[in-house]
Parts: structure tokens; sequence; C-alpha cells
């Protein structure tokens, strides 16, 4: 559908948290949340979808952290988006929160629920780094409260989802983030609106060498979990390459590719100025020229990964321009395929 749109709408710049790798600068967590300035932009925003005849597909309201307004200012939001849905005929009611689920507790939530459209549907992704000891680390003590808030919205029966953030650190743990990852995985059989449960490998300094991906890549693979990684997830930009066609979205104006580029120099348009059609051609475009590997040419696996997202690739070194989970793609694969499992019926999995 060329008049949809999928994207995350990064609605505050405000944070409750101090993540040690959050990707959100000092200065942007201070800024005062002004709730006024924030419902017209997001106005504005609808408004010129509608003006331009696009229709929204997937929608997720990002941060920094989106639970820093109230429940019932939250729920307005979310409503202004689901109207919108309904009177542009879009393909779906739903609404989606990505959070670090910290003030989400059982009032929040079900105010939440309380002052949301009736007939629409709400998706919680909640973001739980594990095990326990990692994720109070680099997430300010908070596991306690986190996962206390996301096992009562299983208990509600609010959709739900997890992302879990993987440093270099777990492998120093490994037991311990076998153990909580099965706990995770037992939840998900118990909970039919727990949805999904993904991973992601930490970059930066808190990322993964070479010897930890070819452990991770073992673990994985004897616990039949490489569907855990977001890479090998069809639907996910991860594995799109220089084709990653996600945007991002800020109230004031700027447009970047995703979460990854947010709150920094990487803003490529702004759809205060621009129209829809434009930023969608300029973000076609973004990374087109963005180098791979020489490597790369000849791997049999590079139709299925597409040297993974351009963003995360290797910046430096020998494996410059190479997926940053490449040795991990390179095992899973061979072994699916020593195991006579088809890679294209393997990836289409949900």
């Amino acid at each position: 559908m060329p008049n949809t749109l999928n994207l995350y709408y990064a609605i505050s710049s405000k944070c409750n948290l101090r993540c040690s790798y959050c990707y959100v600068p000092e200065a942007g967590k201070s800024n005062p949340t002004d709730e006024k300035v924030t419902e017209e932009n997001l106005r504005l925003f609808l408004h010129k979808l509608q003006s331009e005849s696009y229709k929204l597909g997937a929608f997720c309201f990002h941060g920094a952290e989106p639970t820093i307004y109230d429940a019932k200012t939250l729920s307005q939001y979310c409503n202004m988006v689901l109207d919108f849905k309904k009177k542009s005929k879009s393909r779906n009611n739903l609404i989606a929160i990505q959070t670090n689920g910290y003030n989400v507790d059982r009032t929040y939530l079900q105010t939440l629920l309380d002052n949301l459209l009736p007939d629409s549907s709400l998706r919680l992704g909640f973001s739980i780094d594990l095990p326990k000891q990692i994720h109070d680390k680099y997430r300010n003590n908070s596991y306690d409260s986190v996962f206390d808030n996301f096992c009562n919205a299983l208990e509600s029966g609010v959709d739900v989802s997890v992302l879990s953030v993987v440093s270099a650190e777990a492998m120093n743990n490994k037991d311990e983030w076998v153990a909580s990852i099965k706990e995770m995985l037992d939840l998900k059989e118990k909970y039919t609106n727990f949805r999904k449960f993904k991973i992601k490998l930490a970059t930066g300094d808190l990322g993964f060498k070479e010897e930890d991906m070819e452990m991770m890549a073992d673990i994985l693979i004897e616990n039949s979990w490489t569907k855990l990684l977001q890479i090998f997830s069809y639907s996910y930009c991860l594995s799109k390459g220089n084709d990653c066609d996600w945007f991002e979205f800020s109230p004031d104006g700027s447009c970047f590719s995703c979460n990854k580029t947010f709150m920094n120099s990487e803003a490529f348009s702004n759809w205060k100025l621009h129209s829809f059609d434009y930023i969608k051609e300029k973000r076609a475009i973004l990374y087109a020229k963005e180098p791979t590997h020489r490597d790369c040419k000849s791997c049999e696996y590079e139709m299925y990964c597409n040297s993974g997202c351009p963003i995360d690739r290797y910046k430096s070194g020998e494996m410059a321009g190479k997926a940053h989970e490449c040795t991990i793609i390179k095992k899973v694969y061979k072994h699916l395929q020593n195991n006579g499992i088809n890679i294209i019926d393997y990836i289409h999995q949900p």
C-alpha cells in the first residue's frame, strides 16, 4: 500500500530513568514536557497525513519514554491516533506503546484502558533485560517494579511484547541468562496475550566480542532459540539491509530512520516542511551507499541478511561493513543447512 506509513512517533524526549546505554542525550532528558505543544504537534502530524491521503499501518508511541505523561493524557494522544485510523479506514484499530515499564503500574494501566476509545486495541512493549542483576545495573535498579508491572499487564489481558538487550556481560553470567530466558518463555507459553519476545545484541562499549558471538550462536542453536534474535525475523528491519524503510518522527518535525538515530544529527528531513511523498523518496535512498564488506558479495547468506542493519554494521577493523551479527548468522544458517532445513522457509516462519 503506497500511501501507508508504518512508524514510531517519538512523543517525548524526556525519560524517568537514566539507563547506561540510552541513546537520548542527557540534555534531552531534562527538557520540560509541554502537553499543549505535544498535542498540537500530534494533531498537526495527523492532519498532514489526512491532507496528503496517507493511512497508518503500524503506529507506536516511542520516546525517550511515552509514560512520562500521566495515563489519562497518554490515552488522549492514543485516541487521536485511533480516531484518525478509523476515519481514514486504516487497516487496524491498534495502538502500540513502547515503554521501559516503570510507570505502568496497575493504576496507570487501568486508567489508560478505561480512557481508550471503545473497540480499539492496545499493545504494550516492555524493555526488560536479563537476568535481573544486569537489568538493575544498567536500568537503575528498576527490574522488580518493571517485571511486576509486566506481569500485571499479562494478567489484565493486554497484548504485550518484550524486547531484551543482551550485553556481553550476559555471557559472563551465561547460566543465569539462560535460566531467565527459559522463565520468560514459560510465561509466553502460559499467556496467549504475550505476543512476542525478542532479543537484540548490545553494540558499542557493551557489545559482543567475536568469542561472545560464537557462544551466543551455540546457545541459540542448542536451545532452539534462534528465532528470538531479531535479525532472523523476516518482518524486522534488521534483515532488510540498505532497503530498510522504517520511520521515526519527532514532534518538532524531525524525521529519522529509526530510534537508533533519534536525538542526534542524523535527521534526514522535516515533516513540517516536506511532503510524505518526498520523505519516503529520501528515506528510500538514505543508506543506499552505505558500504558493505567485500566478503559479503561472495557470501552464500548475503541474500538473507543483506549485511544487516546499515547503522549497526561494524564501522572499523577487519569486519567493517559486515552485519553486527555476522558470526551468528553464518553459524545458524550453516546449522540449518546441515539439518536439511530450508533457509527461505525458516526465515518466513513466525
